[in-house]
């Protein structure tokens, strides 16, 4: 099929710049900029893309240009304060960004942009301007809206790794969009779809990277960090948590009832540990392996562990808190590795939490760590711990008592 010149013009852009535009709205806009530029006076756009970041995401992106814009629109725009709508102003128009978060995100999801359910079937489907809803949904009681609004298009946009993404146009031209414009939606969709893959398919890789490794671990990995034996040094404060779980009868009901409440422990627990500059290096089993660096991180660490054991749960926990250099990297076989904590400091951490449930203690510091949080611990005594030939003075809250 032949395309007109604007279109093959709007290809060509996106080869020789807009595919190096990372940002999606910044894209969008110059997408648009574009079109405006070949003919198609666009007054909105939504552009609606699917993700998983590990959960289920919609995001709707939604551009209109300041000249479609009512006085009262802007003044809702701009006391927009909800956490999950971004607005971002540029020369020629605003984009607001709404992320609508699910366990599941299927076609029919209710969304701003005026689509059928079926828009997944077609190449495009044209709607009737007077069927319009307002572009960003705020309500709206008069024609003012659709007086400018000519032509209505919804294109399905196919990706691997989203097939049922969907571009919807407006335009105020006279009569219209032209046959000719008609006949280019296909390659106009195959373009914003190229990019859309590409950002899509690049989120999912970062976000599932840096859920299931870790913020840090996956920068390092994207940045090209995955040699075998490829291990550093680090010091900073090391937290080893684990939970003396209830029993329950083990059928499946109870199964999923107990993975429930261990999933909303963690949550809590987890967030804890980030909000105080931490990072979790391993869940093993029922336990936690992290670490605080930086000039801060034991006083830091010690905070976390503390509101840890404020944690509204049916499951009892300790922490025990070391501070000291061990190696970490990416460790193991060719075609299975990991990133992985390894040293003395590490096993101290490990041997020290074991020994808090014989002395009743829900939070145990080493020696070392007691030393950078001056004031803050006792001592209890030198302990001998299992598998560790010297002994152990260990350290607790001042506010314990044996």
């Amino acid at each position: 099929m032949l395309y007109s010149q604007s279109a093959q013009q709007l290809s060509q852009w996106h080869l020789l710049k807009g595919r190096l535009i990372d940002e999606p709205c910044e894209y969008l806009n110059q997408f648009i900029k574009q079109l405006n530029q070949l003919g198609y006076d666009i007054q909105y756009c939504v552009l609606n893309c699917k993700t998983l970041e590990p959960s289920f995401q919609l995001e709707i992106f939604n551009w209109i240009n300041k000249s479609f814009l009512r006085e009262s629109d802007m003044h809702t725009l701009n006391a927009l304060t909800d956490h999950s709508i971004k607005m971002y102003d540029f020369a020629e128009g605003i984009t607001v960004l709404q992320s609508i978060q699910s366990e599941t995100i299927d076609s029919k999801v209710d969304s701003t942009s005026p689509i059928f359910d079926n828009y997944d079937e077609q190449k495009s489907i044209k709607i009737n301007p007077k069927d319009l809803e307002h572009p960003l949904g705020f309500p709206t009681t008069s024609d003012n809206l659709h007086e400018n609004i000519s032509d209505i298009y919804s294109i399905a946009l196919h990706t691997v790794h989203s097939p049922t993404n969907v571009f919807t146009l407006a335009t105020s031209l006279e009569n219209g969009f032209s046959t000719e414009q008609e006949s280019d939606f296909e390659l106009i969709g195959a373009i914003m779809a190229s990019f859309l893959g590409d950002y899509t398919h690049q989120r999912m890789i970062n976000e599932f990277m840096r859920v299931y490794l870790g913020r840090d671990i996956a920068n390092d990995i994207l940045k090209g960090q995955i040699a075998r034996g490829d291990v550093q040094e680090i010091e900073a404060a090391i937290w080893f948590s684990n939970i003396k779980a209830p029993e329950f009868s083990g059928d499946q009901f109870e199964s999923k009832k107990h993975i429930a409440k261990l999933n909303s422990y963690y949550h809590h627990l987890i967030k804890l540990i980030e909000s105080n500059n931490g990072q979790v290096l391993k869940f093993m089993g029922d336990g936690v392996l992290a670490m605080f660096e930086g000039n801060d991180s034991c006083h830091l660490a010690l905070e976390a562990a503390v509101e840890s054991l404020k944690i509204q749960s049916t499951f009892e926990h300790s922490v025990s808190l070391n501070y000291g250099k061990f190696d970490f990297g990416n460790i193991g076989a060719e075609n299975r590795m990991d990133f992985t904590a390894l040293g003395t400091e590490i096993q101290l951490a490990s041997k020290i939490q074991a020994q808090a449930a014989s002395l009743g203690c829900a939070l145990l510091g080493s020696n070392s760590f007691a030393n950078k949080v001056t004031g803050c611990l006792k001592p209890l005594g030198h302990y001998r711990l299992e598998g560790l030939k010297k002994l152990q003075q260990l350290h607790c809250l001042i506010s314990f008592e044996p």
